[in-house]
């Protein structure tokens, strides 16, 4: 989306990438954050993925250079673990094994 994106996208990128649905999520702060952008979700509360409201699945955020415009977050599956990662206020989603094991580590 040009330097957008919404949780929406991110989380279909998540099961292309992983083959699994994340089963809960939780959110955490950012600058400015709770405010009247986000609602439905608080700072720190463990919900069931599939209860994330449309409105915060389908919110636009930037995902450029500037100010971090959307909430951290933990989500993880089965298998994988999900985080924001940001840097100077660009924003991705980073997948990390949720059981990690030595040997050779698979780049998602």
């Amino acid at each position: 989306m040009n330097g957008k994106s919404t949780f929406r996208e991110d989380f279909a990128w998540f099961v292309k990438e992983t083959g699994e649905t994340p089963t809960h999520i939780a959110f955490g702060t950012m600058d400015g954050w709770p405010d009247d952008n986000w609602p439905g979700i608080k700072p720190g509360e463990l919900i069931a993925f599939d209860a994330i409201p449309d409105s915060v699945l389908d919110r636009i955020y930037g995902t450029s250079f500037g100010v971090q415009e959307c909430p951290s977050y933990y989500a993880w599956s089965e298998n994988w673990v999900a985080v924001l990662s940001e840097y100077d206020g660009a924003t991705s989603m980073v997948i990390i094994p949720r059981h990690p094991v030595a040997g050779e580590v698979e780049h998602v």
